[in-house]
């Protein structure tokens, strides 16, 4: 190849790199205007209240041994330094999703002084590039008691799938690190504890098909401890939830839904729900259901990771059946968060889980493309130069198809008035000696949308009034008057 071809076929790559982390650091910079909404009130007016036996009380409900730990932490010093800390928080849990996304590319690095180091960073901000540009992302990624459960669950995965995808599981280091990352997981949501209880399933039966053909497969099989204790973290966090939550009705559906407590149906249900969001099947702005750009989307996204990936290393045998097996998991665990909804819920509720769904769903299409590129019959293709711009540019287009890039920048334009709403909110209810909160609105203009409170004057005393009531609670005064948000 010729320098300038060479140097061209750099270029680029690194350009769309740079555009992607752009990207992904556009939205990093919104936790500016991350909110509270009721459970922040009303855990830590809990926690001032009764101590850490809140605390312990609250793992009844919400088995997540780690993301619980680190809230709850958060609430002790919001509760001390009277600062709401959103910012510093959420910081803390954007960080760790970035570091969990470009640690493998840096790890390839120091092990290969000669490998590239395009591919690996490009696939990573394409994928946490593609995480945030879907849309629905104010419940996982800017709310502080859904990020701390669903951010560590997100970094978890993506860096267990990363390190799948490098290889990492031949060698003990590797095999520990996967560990870490499926304790995390499990110890952060019940969503993630999903995911481990599926990545074991796949893994126990890769096992079992390794055991049966061992005598003509002289690979032999990988150890089993860095799953299999997962996994029972994971079967403890199930089993809690069933045992103090499961027979709560928590919804007005699940009094007349047809899922509630029938397993078969539910997982029915749930299978028409996941197939529905993996093509983009959704209800459009004028009410009628129609396909979006998601499909589309999710295919260019696979062939350009499977694309720069093969500029990383070729998978072998056992890593490319451990990328498959991921792909599985992915899938079968957010078919099984899905299902545990209707279940539960008689509904697939929550934005944050099919936030975290269609992140999964994202990183399997990769997992596929990557396969696909690693199969012998792509050789001919892979020697030829011009895929390193073609990757970048089918990445780039793959973005760009479902990205409201406006609603981004309307968001920015109201950085100001949300910042004052917010700072003003907190400084009315830490005041000493007042018997009133004034609470305004912050005005709502793209890409987050909080929970909401209408204008009006409340009292502890006020029906049907949850939301403020834990308000005042909190800053522990008796009247909250609501205004409108300022345009």
């Amino acid at each position: 190849m010729a320098p300038d071809s060479a140097r061209r076929n750099t270029v680029v790559p690194w350009l769309a790199c740079a555009l992607l982390g752009c990207v992904v650091l556009g939205y990093a910079g919104l936790i500016g205007l991350g909110q509270w909404q009721a459970d922040e009130y009303d855990n830590f007016s809990r926690l001032a209240q009764n101590g850490w036996t809140a605390f312990w009380l609250r793992l009844r409900w919400s088995p997540r041994p780690l993301s619980e730990t680190l809230f709850y932490s958060y609430g002790w010093a919001v509760n001390h330094l009277h600062r709401p800390l959103i910012a510093p928080f959420l910081g803390v849990l954007w960080a760790g999703l970035l570091a969990a996304g470009l640690f493998t590319a840096l790890q390839v690095r120091l092990q290969d002084r000669n490998a590239p180091v395009w591919p690996g960073v490009l696939i990573a901000t394409a994928l946490m590039a593609s995480f945030v540009v879907g849309g629905g992302l104010t419940e996982a990624f800017y709310w502080p008691a859904g990020a701390v459960a669903y951010l560590p669950t997100l970094a978890a995965t993506l860096l267990l799938f990363l390190q799948l995808a490098a290889g990492r599981l031949s060698d003990g280091k590797g095999r520990t690190l996967a560990f870490g990352c499926l304790l995390v997981a499990a110890g952060s949501s019940e969503m993630g504890a999903s995911f481990v209880l599926a990545f074991a399933l796949v893994q126990a039966v890769q096992f079992g098909w390794s055991a049966v053909g061992r005598a003509a497969n002289s690979e032999g099989r990988l150890p089993v401890w860095w799953w299999m204790i997962p996994a029972v973290l994971s079967v403890i966090v199930m089993l809690t939830v069933g045992a103090n939550r499961f027979h709560v009705v928590e919804t007005r559906a699940a009094l007349t839904s047809d899922t509630v407590g029938h397993p078969l149906m539910s997982l029915w249900r749930a299978s028409g729900k996941l197939v529905q969001e993996t093509a983009g099947w959704r209800v459009r702005a004028n009410g009628r259901m129609g396909f979006s750009g998601r499909l589309p989307s999710e295919l260019l996204l696979a062939a350009g990771i499977g694309m720069c990936w093969r500029r990383m290393k070729r998978p072998d045998r056992e890593t490319m059946r451990q990328i498959a097996g991921i792909a599985v998991a992915l899938l079968l665990g957010a078919l099984f968060t899905v299902a545990a909804a209707y279940l539960h819920f008689g509904v697939a509720v929550g934005e944050r889980h099919e936030t975290i769904r269609r992140c999964w769903i994202l990183m399997s299409f990769a997992a596929v493309g990557i396969v696909w590129f690693s199969h012998s019959r792509m050789e001919r293709f892979r020697g030829r130069g011009a895929v390193d711009l073609l990757a970048p540019l089918l990445v780039g287009v793959a973005l760009a198809s479902v990205w409201h890039v406006k609603a981004l920048g309307r968001e920015y334009a109201a950085y100001t008035p949300v910042r004052h709403a917010i700072d003003q909110n907190f400084e009315s209810g830490f005041s000493a000696g007042d018997y009133e909160i004034t609470y305004e609105v912050p005005p709502s203009r793209g890409v987050l949308a909080f929970a909401e409170i209408k204008p009006g004057t409340y009292t502890t005393a006020s029906p049907d009034a949850a939301y403020p009531i834990y308000i005042l609670r909190y800053f522990k005064k008796q009247v909250l008057v609501v205004r409108e948000p300022q345009q």
